[in-house]
């Protein structure tokens, strides 16, 4: 199979199996974008980070920090209204209103 991408971002897919025997087709196109000055939108960023395909630690998994999540996960739950809060970000150089979720673990 190929995926033709034209976004400028990265892209890619992975292929897997439930146990119940079901196949499925996770297809991720990830965006890195610029933090804008006040009253400009962000723009796609030339350096784009790679997809990751596997999760990475600091050191050994379970026994230490989560680094990076992968890209390609099978299922991500649905926000909810309750999970998602305003927040300000200030800095001495920009101050922007950022839309931060939260999901429960588990």
């Amino acid at each position: 199979m190929d995926l033709i991408n034209v976004t400028g971002m990265q892209a890619g897919y992975a292929l897997g199996m439930e146990p119940s025997g079901r196949e499925y087709l996770v297809v991720v196109v990830k965006g890195t974008f610029t933090i804008p000055a006040p009253g400009q939108a962000p723009a796609l960023a030339k350096a784009q980070l790679p997809l990751v395909a596997a999760d990475t630690f600091t050191g050994e998994p379970g026994l230490s920090a989560l680094v990076y999540e992968a890209d390609y996960p099978l299922r991500k739950p649905a926000p909810t209204p309750s999970s998602v809060r305003k927040t300000n970000l200030a800095t001495s150089y920009f101050q922007e209103e950022l839309h931060a979720l939260t999901l429960p673990r588990g």
